[in-house]
């Protein structure tokens, strides 16, 4: 198992760096998930200025989110820079040695009909597969949307039997599924072969806040029974909000919490 760092919480480019100064304060066998700033000011350079420090440390990144839409239709504009991101991220990862590519199906509200939708997302996702496998890079297809906000492509039932069909590799934000009501008992036994990480966060079962881990109504001592039961050594990544105000010592803090849970 590593356990991953997300730099989510960053949302300029200049603030990337901060990340490092973290590291040393976790056990060394932590890690970063990179979030990528594709777009924002001077990311490629300070990617570039950080890649020696970088190449050192576990990693993993978090596909293009920032002017991405991976439900875009082929031959439109959207489609074209939503590749482009993506070839972009792949070269990255092959530059840093990186495996796994997290991947949403969709950023945007839900179109009609949905089933369209569904089928563009999927058409996209094992094309960008195929890209992918030309930079060793596997796409690991994350459960993104919340059902209130508009956004939400598959209900638990639906993940869960696509999953299984089309035998994806997937990571479980448990915040996510959380807001969605979700049964992460259900979910974590249907999905225990296919499940290859985590992101980590908390939130009142409404607003998808990204808190830290005992910062809201998930019961996040259940779902680590349940981590060990099903899935015991999978990745995990502490993926908090945009913006985070909080000290480094809140994710060392939670990182021990973490392993201590797993002790129980």
């Amino acid at each position: 198992m590593t356990i991953y760092i997300s730099t989510n919480i960053y949302t300029r480019s200049e603030d990337l760096p901060k990340i490092l100064e973290l590291m040393p304060l976790l056990p060394k066998d932590c890690g970063i998930e990179l979030f990528p700033l594709n777009g924002k000011e001077g990311y490629p350079q300070i990617l570039e200025n950080l890649e020696a420090s970088l190449s050192a440390i576990p990693l993993t990144f978090h596909g293009p989110y920032y002017g991405c839409e991976p439900s875009a239709p082929k031959g439109t504009p959207a489609y074209d820079q939503m590749k482009a991101l993506y070839l972009e991220t792949f070269q990255w990862s092959k530059r840093l040695g990186i495996t796994k590519v997290v991947h949403h199906f969709n950023n945007c509200n839900l179109t009609k009909p949905v089933s369209a939708m569904r089928q563009q997302a999927l058409d996209n996702y094992r094309e960008l597969q195929e890209l992918a496998d030309g930079y060793g890079v596997t796409l690991l297809v994350e459960n993104v949307g919340i059902g209130h906000r508009g956004d939400l492509l598959y209900d638990q039932a639906e993940f869960t039997e696509s999953a299984l069909k089309n035998n994806w590799p997937i990571l479980i934000d448990i915040g996510h599924a959380h807001c969605n009501q979700w049964h992460f008992d259900t979910l974590l036994e249907d999905l225990k072969d296919l499940i290859d990480s985590y992101h980590l966060h908390n939130n009142d079962g409404i607003a998808d806040s990204h808190n830290r881990i005992l910062d809201g109504t998930l019961d996040f001592q259940h779902f680590v029974q349940l981590y060990q039961t099903h899935t015991p050594g999978r990745d995990v990544i502490f993926e908090y909000a945009a913006n985070y105000s909080g000290p480094f010592q809140d994710f060392v803090d939670d990182v021990n919490t973490f392993k201590t849970l797993l002790k129980k």
